[in-house]
């Protein structure tokens, strides 16, 4: 018989035998066995044959590759054909999520939950390419090797209708070199036969002084205007923040840690990577 009282079975350690638990005491040839522990319940988990995981993980690399776009972005892609010659589709997105979970660089990126832009915001008011442009004016710190902070100046500039992004770095924040890259970015679009008629900013002084430059430039054809603050701000704040979020996904993204020199240059990766979308 067992040693060990019935009255304490508990207390004796068992082993896992079969469907039931053995009793390990160091009586010679015990045969007690204690009613079976409760196997625990294993969570149901989809099966994916290997077709599935293997363009689950094409897709994978292919958001690695795009600069992380949301899975609802990278599915309108897919599913519109709008990368020539790509097999995959929206499930495959699916399927990649559920094999490997939520992307740790897009969550290190995302520092703040999307809010959702009021209609009037979100509304297009542009009916071509070029015709309304958002810039704004952003500084990407960097440390020198004395520690010191060193900002650099640079202007966004998108477009309403397409949301395409120029990024430029500014020689210094003064009127006029604000004014000759806004002026290589109104020619850019002008060459392709797209006249800008509008360019909202924010209220900062450099860019609010760009309104005489503006009209001996296009004798009053193009108007400088200032969303304010609240709600019509978000429309200057709605692009700055995509180049921002992406910049820091893209950054966490990389294995090894990315030199503050080369900021400037993933910055610019950055802002193509959003006009291939």
């Amino acid at each position: 018989s067992c040693s060990v009282p019935v009255g304490h079975a508990d207390d004796a350690p068992l082993v896992p035998y079969m469907h039931a638990q053995q009793c390990a005491c160091t009586q010679p040839n015990c045969a007690a066995v204690f009613p079976a522990a409760p196997v625990p319940s294993m969570p149901s988990v989809p099966y994916y044959n290997a077709t599935q995981r293997r363009r689950a993980s094409a897709v994978k690399a292919m958001h690695d590759i795009l600069g992380h776009p949301s899975d609802s972005y990278l599915s309108q892609l897919l599913d519109k054909n709008s990368i020539y010659g790509c097999p995959y589709t929206s499930r495959d997105v699916r399927t990649m999520r559920a094999l490997y979970g939520p992307c740790e660089a897009c969550v290190k990126g995302k520092t703040v939950a999307d809010t959702p832009l009021d209609v009037a915001t979100t509304t297009r008011v542009a009916e071509r390419p070029g015709q309304h442009l958002v810039v704004d004016i952003v500084f990407l710190t960097i440390t020198t090797r004395n520690g010191d902070p060193v900002p650099i100046p640079m202007l966004i500039s998108a477009d309403e209708f397409s949301d395409y992004i120029h990024v430029i770095r500014l020689a210094s924040k003064n009127t006029d070199d604000v004014w000759k890259t806004l002026e290589e970015v109104i020619l850019w679009y002008q060459n392709l036969d797209w006249k800008v008629e509008k360019v909202t900013s924010d209220r900062e002084n450099v860019l609010e002084s760009l309104r005489p430059y503006l009209e001996r430039f296009a004798s009053g054809r193009i108007n400088l205007s200032h969303p304010g603050t609240g709600k019509h701000a978000k429309l200057v704040e709605r692009f700055v923040g995509i180049v921002r979020q992406k910049f820091r996904s893209t950054k966490a993204a990389c294995w090894f840690t990315v030199p503050q020199f080369l900021f400037l240059f993933l910055m610019l990766d950055v802002a193509r990577w959003l006009n291939t979308m």
